[in-house]
């Protein structure tokens, strides 16, 4: 048997990191005052689906005194073969049909406790349809049906769904948490580990116990576990190459990124596990510069621009290039300083500077005049529709030394025209309609303030991650 199994709570005691869940349902129990509906969000492995099946269990033996009956439901339970108990994937059972033949089947009492329980796990795969289907039920249900949903993306959920349960959202555990169940378990199996490796996993899970026990699990076969087997088994590398590629990014040096990103490739080192790392970083070293009262623009940019970028890579074709290209870009963007972030240099010096840049702009081979002719013909070209109609809020403001500059007064549209993926295929167009390589910056006017769209959008994604 799995550790994660073997070690599955089996009361609401025994649940670890969400006592704000555990405390309101024990008081519900002790007053029988439980609900029809409940609908439990988190991300995974946070204790969802066992407290659904504590919950169940409760339901399925209250009111029971017959000791001998009790014991043969809950014999039941551990055999999987309790009849009044119904738990659904509904990633694999999402159609209308589905939750048709539950709604014809809850009429009819329970044959060997006194409730039916539905346990609809991944409830937001529903469709449409089903959803509308099982919306009368869950409002008028009979006296001793329960459903117990749960979700890890609880804004796909549909509002009439949501208002008639009872709704629970489930923290991510602490790493403190998490350290003490895994040095509990590796107690009671009697396997050797180091706390550094302890925490080693605990990181790695961010904050779901299964995927932590998981990992403990694929090791214990080892004498003795240690962190440095722990990165292995994940594939990671220690914090200082993540820590190494921002001190890149602050010099500006491509050749740098390329060099350190063939050294991950030869390393096997999974893309999506850098990135993750490297935002890490940026994290904190955000956090250091709001304390200090820096300005934060650069971090902000490299970290949206990180996160667009994860994203994109988990279905990638080509997961190192699609992050090498991500990097490279953010290379680009140190070297051409933002508006935001240079200082101001005299009139007289910034003269000289444009005297000393007109020859090569005389020298290109396609002029700034030349790509606003072909603009709106090249940006009709780019999908989705969203960066397209971001790209037609932008000014072409400038070109030199080949690199196209396109300012922006929205915060928001400029997040949307700098991603990877944009920025790629912008660039394409570009050379493939002027027959010259063109490369393309997006920076912020003085004057924009940020937009709160692009705030929610920049919170949605760094809630994927951290």
């Amino acid at each position: 048997m799995s550790l994660y199994r073997k070690y599955r709570p089996q009361t609401l005691a025994e649940v670890i990191g969400q006592p704000h869940i555990t405390e309101t349902l024990q008081c519900a129990v002790e007053q029988d005052r439980i609900a029809h509906a409940y609908l439990f969000a988190g991300t995974r492995g946070t204790g969802k689906t066992s407290i659904a099946r504590i919950l169940a269990k409760i339901l399925l033996i209250r009111h029971i005194e017959d000791a001998a009956k009790k014991e043969h439901i809950l014999t039941s339970l551990r055999n999987g073969t309790m009849v009044d108990l119904l738990e659904i994937d509904a990633a694999s059972n999402r159609g209308i049909d589905d939750i048709r033949d539950i709604i014809e089947k809850i009429q009819f009492p329970p044959i060997m406790g006194n409730a039916k329980v539905y346990i609809i796990d991944e409830v937001h795969m529903l469709t449409k349809e089903a959803f509308n289907a099982l919306l009368k039920t869950l409002e008028e249900p009979p006296s001793h049906a329960y459903f117990l949903l749960a979700t890890t993306e609880l804004w796909k959920i549909p509002d009439t769904i949501q208002s008639r349960c009872q709704r629970f959202a489930f923290n991510k555990l602490k790493e403190e948490d998490i350290i003490s169940q895994l040095s509990h378990i590796a107690t009671q199996e009697e396997l050797s580990c180091d706390e550094t490796a302890l925490r080693a996993i605990a990181v790695h899970a961010n904050g779901g116990m299964r995927d932590a026990i998981t990992l403990l699990d694929q090791l214990r076969s080892e004498k003795h576990i240690t962190e440095d087997m722990v990165q292995k088994r994940l594939g990671t590398g220690e914090h200082t190459d993540a820590q190494h590629m921002v001190d890149i990014l602050d010099t500006g040096d491509s050749q740098a990124i390329i060099n350190h990103m063939h050294t991950m490739e030869q390393a096997a080192r999974p893309m999506e596990h850098l990135l993750r790392d490297v935002l890490t970083v940026l994290r904190k070293q955000l956090h250091a510069e709001t304390e200090q009262g820096k300005d934060s623009h650069t971090t902000l940019q490299r970290i949206g621009t990180l996160l667009s970028t994860l994203r994109a890579v988990r279905t990638s074709p080509l997961p190192t290039l699609t992050v090498e290209t991500a990097f490279l870009s953010l290379c680009k963007a140190q070297v051409h300083t933002s508006p935001l972030t240079a200082p101001v240099q005299p009139a007289q010096k910034q003269r000289k500077q444009a005297q000393q840049a007109a020859p090569i702009q005389q020298s290109s081979i396609c002029s700034l005049a030349e790509i606003q002719k072909h603009w709106e013909h090249i940006v009709h070209k780019i999908s989705p529709a969203s960066v397209r109609m971001s790209l037609k809020n932008g000014q072409l403001t400038s070109l030199k030394n080949n690199v196209l500059t396109i300012t922006f007064s929205s915060a928001f549209h400029k997040e949307k025209s700098s991603s990877v993926e944009a920025v790629h295929t912008l660039q394409t167009l570009l050379q493939n309609g002027l027959s010259h390589p063109i490369q393309v910056q997006c920076i912020l006017q003085e004057t924009a303030t940020p937009d709160k769209e692009a705030v929610v959008d920049l919170v949605e994604a760094a809630t994927e991650v951290f």
